[in-house]
């Protein structure tokens, strides 16, 4: 199946499906149209029987930014509303609980910065493998933001409570060497091959 979003695209790979991020220009961060993109994507690929696995991975040198925090701060400065708050709360989790539920495995494919919810949405993934330029970065503590999306809860399960805590509370960036020996990623790709080591995992 390949199909076509302004924001995303799917790639077939034999039977593998890659999800790729189509906004290098942002380094692929999400706009609020951007979640209802992928989630369209995702429906299409759980109902394909061809699709066995899926990847998901970031056009260009980044794999996700996070929300685009220039449409954030336009928003914000159109008034904040409880009612708002909890309807961005909610795109966020469905995410997660749509990947958590998905009835194929998933595997993210992190080829470069993987920021807030970029870095929050592989932890929801069953399988995660990374190049070597990549990191993880959890900026929510720097910004007087909380983790909203998972992270309290998969993080700790993941590399454990101290180090979960040493890296949402300082909130530095986590180099790809680190996560891996931290368990937190399955592998580190060669250079330029993390999305082909990654379909060939899936």
């Amino acid at each position: 199946m390949r199909a076509v979003w302004d924001d995303l695209t799917i790639e077939p790979r034999g039977d593998v499906a890659i999800v790729w991020f189509e906004r290098p220009d942002r380094l692929n961060a999400f706009r609020p149209a951007t979640f209802q993109m992928l989630h369209e994507a995702l429906d299409l690929l759980a109902n394909d029987d061809g699709v066995r696995a899926v990847v998901l991975t970031g056009r260009g040198r980044g794999f996700c930014a996070g929300e685009d925090l220039e449409e954030m701060d336009g928003a914000v400065g159109l008034g904040f509303t409880v009612r708002a708050a909890r309807r961005d709360l909610t795109r966020l989790q469905d995410l997660t609980r749509k990947l958590l539920a998905f009835p194929k495995p998933v595997v993210a494919a992190i080829n470069g910065p993987a920021v807030g919810l970029g870095a929050e949405l592989p932890l929801a993934c069953r399988l995660r493998i990374a190049a070597p330029e990549a990191y993880f970065y959890f900026p929510e503590a720097r910004r007087g933001m909380l983790e909203t999306n998972g992270a309290f809860h998969f993080l700790p399960r993941i590399v454990g409570l101290g180090r979960a805590a040493e890296w949402l509370l300082t909130a530095r960036k986590i180099p790809a060497s680190e996560a891996l020996a931290a368990g937190l990623l399955s592998a580190v790709a060669p250079p330029g091959l993390v999305v082909e080591q990654a379909v060939a995992v899936a």
